[in-house]
């Protein structure tokens, strides 16, 4: 029955509905035709609300406007059911906050918060010694702090440099791999790190985030992994050769990232770095 709510708002307003959360825009230069316009609109919306007996929260419902001009838009009202809706200068729509300014600085402080709670719970639950296992550690990030920060990145993404790099993001992942460093050259920890997150340049980790389009190997043809790259890419048969046979001689024959991405390998020198001889010799290195 909702699908339809948005059906005569009227021609330039723009609409979204997403189970029984929707929204509807308006853009244009003359301020008063887009107020008048949107007024139309909530008009339409509250008509069908009726017709179906149907009745919407004046106070979970707001309105927001994106201009980027020094203009004071505060005498603007807009009504529903004969009473003002609230203005606001963010708002959360579908798990992103949307600011009046395009600046994205608050839905990025939102991140930033929500991943910085969860770091402070892994700090909680293990340390060098002692705590959960590795595994356990990657897991945890990968669903509460990953999946945080992939989320509408494609969007997000087109916010300052300063704000990404300088005072947000980069902090919580610099956090994130001071925990995974045991010692060694730094450059190949980030590279372990990542191939053990799954953060990479990766066709597979590029389609994710929406660069990418089929996030397959230009070569097989196959989803392009951190586990294709190092197993089965046939365009680095001859490279891989001799790491194959040191992990068939242990028994590793199975091609399972578990254990040559895990705490025993990290452990063996000498199949470390043959891995990491592996990864800058395929030049890999460069796009993970």
């Amino acid at each position: 029955m909702i699908n339809d709510i948005f059906d005569d708002v009227g021609f330039g307003v723009g609409c979204a509905l997403y189970a029984d959360d929707g929204a509807i825009w308006k853009r244009g230069r003359n301020t008063k035709q887009v107020i008048s316009g949107m007024q139309t609109a909530i008009n339409k919306v509250e008509e069908w609300s009726i017709e179906c007996s149907f009745k919407m929260s004046t106070s979970k419902s707001s309105y927001m406007i994106f201009s980027r001009k020094k203009e004071d838009f505060k005498d603007i009202k807009l009504l529903l059911y004969g009473k003002p809706l609230e203005q606001v200068k963010s708002f959360k729509y579908l798990g992103m906050w949307l600011d009046g300014r395009y600046t994205w600085n608050k839905h990025i402080e939102e991140i930033d918060k929500k991943c910085r709670r969860v770091l402070n719970v892994m700090r909680a639950i293990a340390g060098k010694e002692w705590g959960a296992e590795r595994d356990s550690m990657i897991t945890i990030y990968q669903a509460l702090i990953r999946s945080t920060v992939d989320y509408g990145c494609m969007i997000y993404g087109s916010a300052s440099e300063s704000l990404l790099i300088k005072r947000h993001l980069y902090n919580i992942k610099k956090i994130v791999g001071k925990k995974c460093i045991n010692g060694r050259n730094r450059k190949e920890e980030v590279i372990m790190t990542r191939m053990r997150l799954g953060h990479s340049r990766l066709n597979a980790s590029l389609f994710i985030i929406g660069v990418h389009e089929t996030g397959l190997c230009e070569n097989c043809g196959e989803k392009e992994t951190v586990e294709h790259v190092i197993y089965n890419c046939k365009r680095f048969d001859e490279e891989r050769k001799e790491l194959i046979s040191y992990l068939n001689e242990r028994g590793k024959v199975n091609k399972d990232l578990t254990y040559l991405l895990g705490y025993d390998f990290n452990r063996d020198r000498v199949g470390y770095r043959m891995l990491i001889e592996y990864i800058y010799t395929t030049g890999l290195s460069e796009r993970i």
